[in-house]
């Protein structure tokens, strides 16, 4: 609703005080419920691309082989929550370090995830696409 709020913030501010004025909170109340309406159809389309998203890369893991079972942990740990570390991904699948690195190698060979980080130690890997669909527009 906020990002309906901003792009609209002139007549926002115009619909919040014309019931103090007038007394007509119908007015708001329509405005308000168009909000709700236009963001719950947002989200709509958001989580279908995100599922659509998710499926084709799946399929990408998938055809790894008898690799895909790592990199399929590490996937989902990433469909979880899209920006994570080398040490946060061994803590939350159980994996060794050296194979956590090579499965986020493997998704990174496939286009899935990427390194976001410039440093050496620490680098935080995105889930970029996942990320891409998450962002609002301001």
């Amino acid at each position: 609703m906020s990002l309906f709020f901003r792009q609209r913030r002139d007549l926002y501010y115009e619909m919040l005080s014309e019931p103090r004025k007038s007394g007509d909170w119908e007015q708001w109340l329509n405005f308000f419920l168009e909000g709700a309406a236009e963001t719950a159809l947002d989200a709509k389309k958001t989580l279908a691309a995100i599922k659509k998203l998710f499926a084709a890369d799946d399929e990408k893991v998938a055809a790894l082989g008898r690799a895909r079972g790592s990199a399929g942990q590490v996937f989902a740990v990433f469909k979880q929550k899209p920006l994570l570390t080398i040490a946060e991904l061994t803590r939350r699948t159980g994996l060794s370090k050296p194979t956590a690195i090579t499965s986020v190698g493997r998704l990174i060979d496939l286009g899935i995830i990427e390194n976001k980080s410039e440093k050496k130690w620490g680098q935080i890997y995105a889930y970029s696409g996942y990320t891409a669909l998450l962002a609002v527009d301001s």
